[in-house]
């Protein structure tokens, strides 16, 4: 795939196309709450199983893209290099904020999709909503489920998860 690369402001740049994205600075409670959340579930379910979760680690697709997803599901252990992820994640979740959100839903999710990303995951803590982009012959274009407020998410290939918005959206205000 690609290497890490080290540039001065990678601490919270992201790299697209060979770009540099500045992204938010330090999460709000609002954000930590729901990777948090998602988090425990999502550990709890893969407990024993091949693929595990990790949040907030670098993600290399290739020398022009370089990721840092709020959590990952990783189910293929040839990727887990000593300091970041060198490939595709089979899930990838962004947890929107109001200044990263058309990067999320627009150049990420594309370059997410041209990569192979199976699941794309994009959480909006400000309506508690939840789109689900599932990678196909034509990307994720009109392969996206919408979640809003309640319901239970579930996902082919991981069957018993259950991603329960009430559990996502637990103490978020």
């Amino acid at each position: 795939m690609g290497e890490l690369l080290s540039y001065e402001g990678y601490d919270h740049d992201e790299l697209i196309d060979g770009v540099a994205y500045n992204m938010s600075p330090s999460a709000n409670p609002k954000h930590q709450s729901v990777a948090m959340n998602i988090s425990l579930i999502l550990g709890n379910y893969l407990k024993g199983k091949k693929c595990q979760a990790m949040c907030d680690i670098d993600v290399v697709m290739d020398d022009d893209n370089h990721f840092r997803p709020d959590i990952v599901v990783i189910c293929d252990d040839q990727y887990i290099k000593e300091n970041y992820i060198d490939g595709p994640p089979t899930i990838i979740i962004e947890i929107l904020s109001r200044s990263t959100m058309q990067i999320d839903l627009g150049r990420k999710k594309d370059k997410y999709a041209e990569f192979g990303v199976e699941y794309y995951l994009v959480v909006n803590p400000f309506d508690k909503s939840v789109t689900v982009f599932r990678n196909g012959a034509e990307g994720y274009e009109g392969i996206a489920h919408e979640y809003l407020e309640s319901g239970v998410i579930t996902l082919d290939g991981f069957e018993g998860l259950e991603l329960k918005l009430e559990d996502i959206f637990y103490r978020v205000k």
